[in-house]
């Protein structure tokens, strides 16, 4: 399921399908986007001379009347395109900086500053700096807006963005440590088809490794929830109260403790503490469900295979029908994927 960050108002994944590049760039003005604090449409006041601007640029904010500045926001969204997109760890990134301000994206039209559609990208040049830069020892010239798609473009078919977005696929559906060897194939492909996703996701579907271990991966909260909803058939409540569990069990929706979004290893969410809060939701559940649904029945077709002889026995003696479904939805094989 894709992070609903990434969704757009039709509750469509965009950039999860096509090129790399037009995935990165929608990434770039979705920023621009999401986080109005850091990419806010700012607009000098009229008259305001070049030569203050520039030197404003220069200390990272800008004035925008009634004694009020904003921090320009250009190097931290290009910042954040680039290393969680794609370039994570690559060693030639030594002035983040600069490199953080050549996407020249801008941020979202309407709201307090005039000027395009809201809810729409738009390109504002007065939040960038002017001028050629040199990334990664290639020159770029100072074309605006095209500056930016340059930029991104070039870093798509980078080999370190092959091997990063690599390595993530493989993490999260084959392992925590994936096998090099799927992670090479995976880069090869994303290297060949010139960043063609659907190419890769056809690469790792034929990967071995991706089928060898079952309940490889431990679910996320998300994943846990979801799986509970869909395996007992629950109707989804409009509003809020669809969300809480997600909150509860420590993955709230659209609020990930950083830019890079949500861990993906299991350790990040096996621990003691979360553990105890699934099985208090399982119970929750349970309790609330009673006798509406059959755990005896629900356990060989939601796990298949994976079901142990000690959680079908344990659901067979279950002293209630909400204790059974506490019991199923709290199982080891349950807690998986």
């Amino acid at each position: 399921m894709p992070d609903p960050g990434q969704l757009d108002a039709g509750g469509k994944a965009p950039h999860l399908i096509g090129a790399a590049a037009g995935r990165l760039a929608g990434h770039a003005r979705d920023d621009g986007m999401k986080r109005p604090q850091h990419a806010l449409p700012l607009h000098l006041p009229h008259g305001e001379e070049p030569e203050r601007r520039a030197d404003q640029e220069r200390r990272g904010r800008i004035e925008i009347g009634g004694g009020r500045r904003l921090r320009l926001p250009a190097e931290r969204g290009g910042r954040e395109a680039i290393a969680n997109a794609v370039m994570a760890g690559h060693e030639g990134l030594v002035d983040i900086r600069r490199i953080g301000r050549d996407p020249r994206i801008g941020g979202e039209g309407g709201g307090p500053f005039a000027g395009g559609e809201p809810g729409k990208f738009l390109f504002r040049p007065e939040l960038h700096e002017p001028g050629a830069k040199r990334v990664l020892g290639t020159r770029y010239a100072d074309g605006g807006y095209g500056q930016g798609v340059a930029v991104l473009r070039d870093l798509a078919g980078h080999r370190s963005t092959a091997r990063f977005i690599a390595l993530k696929l493989a993490r999260h559906f084959i392992a925590d440590e994936p096998p090099p060897q799927a992670v090479g194939r995976l880069a090869v492909a994303f290297t060949r088809s010139g960043g063609d996703l659907p190419t890769v996701y056809r690469a790792l579907i034929d990967s071995r490794e991706a089928w060898v271990q079952p309940l490889a991966k431990y679910k996320t909260p998300s994943d846990y929830v979801i799986s509970g909803f869909r395996g007992l058939t629950l109707p989804v409540e409009a509003g809020q109260p669809a969300l809480t569990p997600f909150g509860v069990l420590g993955q709230r929706m659209w609020e990930p403790g950083s830019p890079a979004g949500w861990p993906d290893r299991s350790a990040d969410w096996d621990g003691a503490s979360a553990l105890m809060k699934r099985i208090e939701w399982a119970d929750a559940l349970g309790q609330r469900l009673g006798n509406r649904r059959d755990a005896v029945q629900l356990a060989p077709q939601l796990l298949g295979a994976n079901l142990s002889a000690a959680t079908r026995s344990a659901v067979a003696h279950a002293a209630s029908a909400a204790q059974a479904l506490t019991l199923l939805l709290a199982a080891p094989e349950f807690m998986r994927r």
